[in-house]
């Protein structure tokens, strides 16, 4: 005799449909399985509710989304994440009262500290399993006795629990919601993270949270699933509607004998979820599972995303939204990136590989040509400092067009389309900024999307290298 498991992503429905969640073929399928759990960690809320302190959008789904989870077929749900405790213990209650009247199990929050880390155990054909539900490092998280939420995957409890159970049990399913969103590219602390688990005892890792589909390897005796990706989550503008509206599910059968396992491709469209086993699930699927085999390509794809996020995203936020006026630092912002994990671990790989980079622009600040930024007062002093050191100059642009066209110095001001063309021309270029702190910030988003990586220093790093070169030149004489 044997038993099947059904593992799917995120559901999160905000709109009213007048037909099936899934096509019949779908149905069909999970109809076959004798558990089968989503995750599901989005209250059920009604907008008068007001939401806890935190940074970060709140997140609702419409009353009817319970519903139809249960004509679905699902029957266990994932709670642990992010937006569970949106708008409190409060918001929570109704969600898993609505589930519990409808008959859904489900795990991984709670009142209680450690409620909220005990595992769902399930015995089917004499086999038994325990169900886990644990998040990252969120607003709304249980890291601690007397703190309620949603269960914290790093937390020692959580290794007790495992421990505890692993030879009162057949198979124990972990299933975290971390990770960072919108990338094939799991972050090498995760993936550590859920070896950890293995080795502690746990079998199957199935993660949630980053949205889009990341690749599934084995793991000694384990299945490390990195993310799922979106089931059926209904979305406005979604960085990529196509991206974001796949997802794979992951049969399990297991019997006496050992288990099985087959990866299902879904896509989301217009309100109905079908199985679509296409060239660009298989291409970015492949890609996805490539990326945990090679170590090179790996790496060169984890430094890309972290420089890619680090420009776009978290270079802009820090120097923002860190300090509001008069000096106050903003505590949940500080929060929000430097407590939940995956923000920590991107900035921290992004930072470190920055540090490399500008020890090399400094050890070679007098071989470089520069392109300024800035021809306000800032960039007027860099260019007269730059001459009487005998630094090229390949140009000088500002944001500012109606400045295009004027001089600092001999230097005819360019708009910033033909100051990208300069730097496509000279590849060894690097970018000055004269420009304070924001402004710094805004030229490198600019440089990232326009030009990828380009290094860039400020103009009083500038001057600072330049010191201290002619100082230790005047000390070896």
């Amino acid at each position: 005799m044997s038993f099947k498991v059904l593992v799917i992503g995120d559901i999160c429905i905000k709109k009213e449909y007048d037909h099936n969640l899934v096509e019949d073929e779908v149905l069909k399928m999970i109809k076959e399985h004798d558990i089968v759990s989503c995750d599901f960690g989005i209250t059920i809320c009604s907008s008068a509710k007001e939401g806890v302190i935190k940074v970060g959008p709140y997140e609702s789904q419409i009353d009817g989304s319970v519903m139809r989870c249960k004509e679905l077929g699902v029957n266990l749900v994932r709670l642990a994440g992010n937006h569970i405790m949106d708008y409190g213990l409060e918001g929570a209650q109704e969600l898993t009262d609505k589930l519990d009247a409808l008959d859904i199990g489900w795990i991984g929050v709670s009142s209680d500290y450690q409620e909220a880390y005990q595992p769902a155990i399930v015995c089917v054909d004499n086999i038994k399993l325990a169900f886990f539900s644990v998040g990252q490092m969120e607003f709304g998280c249980s890291y601690e006795k007397g703190v309620s939420g949603f269960a914290w995957i790093n937390s020692h409890e959580l290794e007790k629990e495992i421990q505890k159970i692993r030879d009162e049990v057949d198979y124990i399913f972990v299933f975290p919601h971390a990770g960072v969103e919108s990338t094939p590219v799991p972050m090498p602390e995760w993936r550590n993270r859920y070896y950890s688990l293995i080795d502690l005892g746990a079998d199957f890792i199935m993660a949630t949270h980053p949205h889009i589909i990341q690749g599934v390897e084995r793991y000694g005796r384990g299945v490390i699933a990195y993310s799922l990706g979106n089931f059926a989550y209904d979305y406005e503008n979604p960085d990529d509607i196509d991206d974001w509206n796949r997802s794979i599910g992951i049969s399990f059968e297991i019997s006496s004998d050992g288990y099985s396992y087959e990866i299902i491709p879904f896509q989301y469209d217009n309100g109905t979820v079908k199985i679509v086993n296409d060239n660009v699930f298989r291409e970015k699927f492949e890609f996805a599972n490539k990326l945990l085999l090679n170590n090179d390509l790996y790496h060169n794809e984890l430094d890309k995303v972290c420089e890619e996020f680090w420009y776009k995203y978290y270079s802009g936020y820090y120097a923002i939204n860190t300090v509001k006026s008069g000096g106050i630092i903003n505590s949940a912002f500080l929060f929000h990136n430097i407590g939940i994990e995956s923000h920590d671990y991107i900035c921290r790989r992004a930072l470190r590989n920055r540090m490399y980079s500008e020890t090399d622009c400094k050890n070679n600040v007098l071989e470089e040509v520069y392109l300024l930024w800035g021809a306000g007062k800032i960039g007027h002093a860099a260019v007269k400092y730059c001459r009487s050191k005998n630094v090229k100059i390949i140009g000088i642009t500002d944001r500012n067009e109606a400045l295009s066209g004027e001089f600092v110095e001999e230097y005819k001001i360019i708009n910033v389309e033909d100051a990208i063309h300069k730097l496509e021309e000279y590849p060894e270029a690097v970018v000055m900024a004269c420009a304070g702190i924001y402004l710094m910030s805004e030229i490198k988003c600019v440089l990232f999307d326009k030009v990828g990586s380009r290094r860039c220093i400020s103009y009083e790093d500038f001057r600072t290298i330049i010191f201290i070169e002619e100082l230790l030149e005047e000390l070896k004489k």
